[in-house]
């Protein structure tokens, strides 16, 4: 028989977790979502424990309810110590085989520290000695490593968000205490194909919660990006050999002069402004073969006559700036450079140069706060908050975050 299991879970009696949890409603739900098999949690708290006791019947291993749905004896084990100098913070599940191994657990750990407190009690016992002591007790007890992510679980790296699964040795992820990381060896082994012939959600589905929808006892967990690291130029020649250095400005090499051969400055100051102008991009800009473009609406003259003056400033006197009025109002700058064509293909995530697409490279992500805001700023006034990027948008919280701002992601469909 395939099982569909959830042995990760927890009571009412942990923290931040329903305080409607009982095992009728855990059951009824698990049939809904098509789980037919769960994990009790907390197995260990004084209080649950007699409720499982009550509620449930044990065979072979398996907890049965009056139902005949079947349980695993189960909870989370928090520990903290250290070990080679370094602080260790580990979760572990552990699946029991019975009551009476439960209550023998329970005498071993209760002498470690309190069980009564939380569903998922802190012990100061080193992984190793916990293995051994639950061992000790039974060798049938399961110790499975907590907390493995889905496949495409988004996290933050250095080169931005990507999917969990996407994650190789040696890339940089962003930890819990908002610095990057080497990952040392992917562990997880990825599930490609759920044997679930019922749907996952039956009766709702999963959604982003909005901050004024969070109740008190809700926990929530922002990892604050805190590295710092000031870039004050670029060197476009650097970035791109292939183009041709003469008297500070950059130019395609053994091309005749036509405007998209425009010289541009070689040597681009990270200022306010210029991160002003990333924001601008990103928002309102886009890259057309060797063309880049800004759209505006007529009425944004402030906006419009601010970029013209950043381009001039940052780029050279020898760009040429196009204006032309479009339909509904719109109004557009262009300047066609195949030097800045390229330079801004690096805020996308991929060479599909769509909307959809665009992120912020590593080494923005860095910079001291007082310039993403100006970055935020352009992109605000482009944008007013939104964007079709999911990877931007992630970004951009951890910006937010940085700058002390509060805020909450919402996923809207097509307007």
């Amino acid at each position: 028989m395939n099982y569909i299991a959830d042995l990760h879970i927890h009571s009412r009696f942990a923290r931040a977790c329903s305080k409607k949890t009982n095992i009728p409603l855990l059951e009824k739900y698990a049939r809904i979502k098509g789980v037919n098999l769960l994990g009790t949690g907390d197995v260990q708290h004084p209080l649950w424990l007699k409720e499982l006791k009550s509620e449930l019947t044990e065979k072979d291993g398996i907890a049965y309810t009056k139902n005949n749905f079947p349980f695993v004896l189960q909870t989370e084990l928090s520990l903290i110590y250290t070990q080679d100098n370094k602080g260790r913070r580990v979760h572990v599940v552990v699946l029991l085989p019975s009551f009476s191994v439960v209550d023998q657990l329970v005498d071993v750990l209760s002498k470690r520290g309190r069980l009564d407190y939380d569903g998922r009690p802190i012990f100061k016992i080193p992984l190793p000695e916990l293995v051994e002591i639950l061992r000790g007790i039974d060798e049938r007890i399961e110790i499975i490593p907590a907390h493995c992510l889905l496949p495409d679980s988004l996290i933050h790296t250095k080169e931005g968000v990507s999917k969990i699964s996407n994650i190789k040795k040696e890339d940089f992820v962003l930890t819990h205490l908002g610095r990057l990381k080497k990952v040392n060896k992917p562990t997880c082994a990825y599930i490609k194909k759920r044997n679930c012939k019922l749907e996952k959600f039956k009766e709702y589905k999963a959604k982003w919660i909005c901050a004024g929808n969070l109740e008190k006892g809700d926990i929530i967990l922002y990892p604050r990006y805190l590295k710092v690291r000031d870039k004050k130029v670029l060197f476009l020649n650097k970035l791109f050999p292939e183009f041709f250095l003469k008297d500070s400005y950059l130019t395609p090499k053994k091309e005749k002069f036509n405007p998209k051969n425009t010289p541009i400055n070689n040597k681009i100051e990270i200022s306010k402004e210029f991160c002003r102008l990333i924001g601008y991009y990103l928002a309102e800009g886009y890259v057309l073969k060797d063309r880049i473009s800004f759209t505006f609406n007529k009425r944004e003259k402030a906006y419009i006559k601010d970029i013209k003056k950043i381009l001039r400033k940052i780029f050279g006197k020898h760009i040429r700036i196009y204006e032309e009025s479009e339909k509904s109002k719109g109004y557009s700058l262009s300047i066609y450079s195949k030097i800045l064509s390229k330079f801004f293909r690096q805020f996308y995530s991929s060479k599909t140069y769509r909307a959809f697409n665009k992120k912020i490279p590593a080494w923005i992500i860095d910079l001291p706060p007082e310039k993403q805001k100006e970055l935020v700023i352009g992109w605000w006034r482009g944008d007013k908050g939104y964007t079709t990027s999911e990877i931007l948008a992630n970004q951009i919280k951890i910006i937010l975050l940085r700058l002390g701002k509060n805020l909450a992601l919402l996923k809207k469909e097509k307007f």
